[in-house]
């Protein structure tokens, strides 16, 4: 009965790998910057799967405003998995219906180290109160049909720990695990280089897939990752931010790639903000040099300026006078190489 019981578990495992297309180049959702328009755009670049922004489940379930600005679909856009924030099974529940037939799973923050999340007792910090977590989850997977995965970071530095609540979670049916192989501590100036070996003990202990997230610069560290951690995929965020074309492994005009974001935005988006925020990534090494860019783009407010700003850009490339830093906006909080 436990040998049947495992082969029926272990077809369900490969059964939900093989939905999302077994994929092995991942963005990661962030908080307000894995939108609609840069998922298309990263899609574009070999990214084999995508996530939503993170969505607070509560406000999500009571307000429709929320729910049609932050979570948008399109076909070009899949396999997609929804994340949820949250310490409610009910609410989170409430808000997995709303978006169950659009997405292939639906992700539960186990990993936002800001202080938002500490204040709403959320994402990273849940990951000490192990009973809790494994109650929420149980909660969840019991009470749906979609697939739940769980993106989580290092609990502290303790290994056992960290193993114990993974070992838990595929045990509560959870199907696919993210760790991102650092402390909710380890952020901003307190960065450090991801841990690989708790994600390599990780998939040694678990059946599940288990994708490994931090510390990818440069293309070849992600073969330096997974040989290393035997992680079914690599998942990123902040490179991708910078170089959205980074999965392709081409080298790609940044300029292009601007334009071609303007073009996938004006389509699919009007919240300004995401347009603001990805060009300051996106144009950063050139910023170090044209303040006057910078200054220009930081005093845009309507569409017109965005697109006035865009003209400018590439006129001033057009025009052979555009410089770029070494200075990269990966590396803004760490020790340049």
């Amino acid at each position: 009965m436990i040998k049947m019981r495992m082969q029926v578990k272990k077809k369900n495992e490969e059964t939900f790998w093989d939905k999302l297309g077994k994929p092995k180049y991942i963005l990661a959702p962030m908080v307000d910057l894995s939108e609609l328009p840069f998922r298309l755009l990263c899609r574009n670049y070999n990214c084999n799967l995508t996530f939503t922004p993170m969505l607070h489940a509560q406000n999500f379930v009571k307000h429709e405003k929320y729910r049609s600005g932050y979570f948008k679909k399109s076909d070009n856009d899949k396999p997609l998995i929804a994340q949820f924030c949250g310490n409610n099974a009910e609410i989170i529940l409430n808000a997995i219906d709303y978006v169950k037939n659009d997405v292939v799973a639906v992700d539960l923050n186990l990993g936002c180290p800001q202080q938002i999340a500490k204040k709403g007792n959320y994402g990273a910090f849940l990951l000490s109160k192990h009973d809790e977590v494994v109650s929420l989850i149980s909660d969840i997977t019991n009470n749906c049909k979609i697939p739940i995965t769980c993106k989580i970071r290092k609990i502290d530095n303790d290994y056992q720990s960290t193993l114990n609540l993974c070992h838990d979670l595929q045990n509560r049916n959870v199907q696919m695990i993210t760790v991102h192989g650092r402390t909710k501590e380890e952020k901003g100036i307190n960065i450090k280089e991801c841990d690989y070996e708790i994600i390599k003990l990780i998939k040694e202990k678990l059946s599940i897939p288990v994708v490994a997230n931090g510390s990818v610069e440069h293309f070849e560290d992600i073969e330096k990752c997974l040989n290393y951690t035997k992680a079914d995929a690599i998942m990123c965020a902040e490179i991708l931010l910078e170089k959205p074309y980074f999965f392709s492994n081409k080298n790609v005009d940044i300029i292009d790639i601007v334009n071609e974001y303007y073009v996938l935005f004006l389509k699919y988006e009007t919240n300004l903000k995401y347009l603001k925020s990805h060009l300051f990534k996106m144009l950063y090494t050139y910023f170090q040099v044209h303040t006057d860019l910078r200054d220009m783009l930081n005093n845009c407010h309507g569409l017109n300026d965005y697109l006035n700003f865009q003209k400018i850009l590439n006129e001033k490339r057009k025009q052979g006078t555009l410089t770029q830093s070494n200075q990269t906006w990966y590396r803004r909080y760490r020790k340049t190489l």
